[in-house]
């Protein structure tokens, strides 16, 4: 049986929302603080709730605080900045992932974040 509804019972379904990076002119960290402060601060003069705002605050401050983004930019270059990519982060099950072009992977963790 499926399911259309996002939510059953009073349970949000996963969050599959992406957010999109801009790291042609800096890196993946600095793009995603910047993102977080652009998002927190519409959320903050917005006079309603709103949700899909709110979540991506949630999703940019967790990974604020929990990846490892010297890892990241070892690892994949085009995290480093100065390149044309198409970078995002979404979450699924809890976990970030990192979008870069048509490639999507776990996001590493920092190790003293204790896998959280």
């Amino acid at each position: 049986m499926k399911i259309a509804s996002k939510k059953v019972e009073g349970i949000e379904a996963p969050s599959t929302e992406r957010i999109d990076l801009d790291v042609s002119r800096h890196c993946i960290q600095t793009a995603t603080r910047r993102r977080y402060e652009k998002i927190l601060a519409r959320c903050l003069r917005s006079k309603t709730p709103d949700r899909a705002l709110e979540r991506q605050v949630d999703l940019l401050q967790q990974a604020l605080e929990t990846l490892d983004f010297s890892l990241m930019r070892s690892r994949w270059p085009e995290l480093a900045g100065g390149r044309k990519a198409d970078v995002g982060l979404s979450r699924a099950e809890g976990r970030l992932l990192v979008h870069i072009d048509a490639n999507r992977f776990p996001a590493p963790l920092r190790k003293d974040t204790g896998g959280k």
